[in-house]
């Protein structure tokens, strides 16, 4: 075991390495940004079917012209049921938490632009109002697909614009957004 973590240390070392030599280049390395984000939330039981406004911090870095890894934190804002529940209820969520993704960049003919797809993982903390007080707080995590566009509006500044799917339990849930990348 500690010679397997060892290797993977290494590996890691030495892939960053070769990363930093060819940054310049290819516009690798680090990125952070935010992003505004449109959500919608459609849950299979008909309680809440409903878009909101939320934003998303994110971190990345691009390994190679075509690998890189994101992590990010996602709030959806308060989704609003669009049915009173069983008991006469109305119900709001709110969807928060970390995400972690691969990016694989595709091939573009043009240098200012850089699509790519994504595929990751999420660990969404669920809150909910009941009648405006709190009702409690669950966990949703699972995986999310999705794909991208970053214009080069500068050396340092990425305008972006990405859509996501999540394997919501129990729910259809989308997220479209746009925001702003900054490259170390």
């Amino acid at each position: 075991m500690k010679t397997m973590i060892t290797t993977a240390a290494w590996l890691a070392v030495l892939l960053t390495a070769g990363a930093a030599q060819a940054a310049e280049e290819e516009n690798l390395g680090w990125r952070i940004g935010a992003s505004a984000m449109v959500s919608t939330l459609d849950r299979s039981d008909g309680l809440i079917d409903d878009g909101t406004i939320g934003f998303k911090l994110f971190g990345q870095y691009k390994f190679t012209p075509w690998l890189g890894l994101e992590g990010a934190y996602y709030n959806s804002g308060e989704f609003a049921s669009s049915a009173i529940s069983a008991d006469g209820a109305k119900v709001d969520l709110v969807y928060q938490g970390p995400i972690g993704k691969v990016l694989i960049y595709v091939p573009l003919p043009w240098e200012s632009l850089e699509f790519f797809l994504n595929g990751g993982y999420y660990a969404f903390n669920v809150s909910s109002t009941i009648d405006d007080t709190n009702g409690g707080t669950g966990t949703d995590n699972g995986a999310l697909f999705g794909g991208g566009l970053s214009i080069h509006v500068n050396d340092r500044m990425h305008f972006r614009s990405v859509i996501d799917w999540y394997d919501a339990q129990d729910a259809d849930l989308w997220s479209v957004e746009v925001g702003l990348a900054y490259l170390f």
